[in-house]
């Protein structure tokens, strides 16, 4: 679906100016006679931008989501709300059950609310069955203890990628952030 274009607003007239005293009255007269159109007009363009605003937050709010259900159908990505520190070493979680995991694998668990504080390591363990899953962290950014996380299947990575695959999440979460803020306020 197009987003509507948001029209423009005519130029006003140059104002009067004192150093041309022959013109000052007539160039007053039609400056002030276009006040009105050009509030019009810029009502109107304001109007028109507000809508298209919420043009485009619908549309990439809707785009986000059917993204997010198509990774998650795919059983690439889980939650998780199980409390855990972010730390090298094994962690456990409970994810959905029947997803993409499997032991040998990587994964990244990032803070669903703050995914600047993430963990990534090796699955050691994963029990489609309930969704318990193990992983041996080896890489960490961020501190802290948390009980929502976003967990997704991974590749094998160095620290360099692994920052960089960090990065890019906190950059996709900002970017549904905003969106889903920007949808709330109109």
């Amino acid at each position: 679906m197009p987003i509507d274009i948001v029209p423009s607003v005519s130029a006003l007239p140059n104002p009067p100016r004192t150093e041309n005293p022959t013109t000052f009255v007539s160039d007053t007269d039609t400056f002030l006679a276009s006040l009105s159109s050009f509030q019009t007009q810029h009502n109107a363009s304001i109007t028109a931008f507000n809508a298209a605003t919420g043009q485009f937050t619908s549309q990439a709010t809707a785009s986000l989501a059917a993204m997010d259900a198509k990774i998650a159908a795919a059983g690439f990505v889980g939650t998780s709300t199980t409390s855990v520190a972010v730390g090298a070493g094994a962690k456990s979680l409970t994810i959905q059950p029947n997803l993409a995991f499997a032991v040998g694998g990587f994964a990244m668990v990032a803070a669903t609310a703050s995914p600047t504080n993430w963990m990534f390591g090796q699955i050691t363990a994963y029990a489609p069955a309930t969704g318990a899953l193990t992983l041996n962290v080896t890489t960490i950014g961020g501190t802290g203890t948390f009980s929502a996380w976003t967990v997704s299947t991974s590749a094998p990575t160095d620290t360099a990628l692994t920052t960089a695959l960090a990065t890019a999440q906190t950059d996709i979460n900002a970017a549904r952030a905003f969106a889903l803020n920007a949808a709330a306020l109109f």
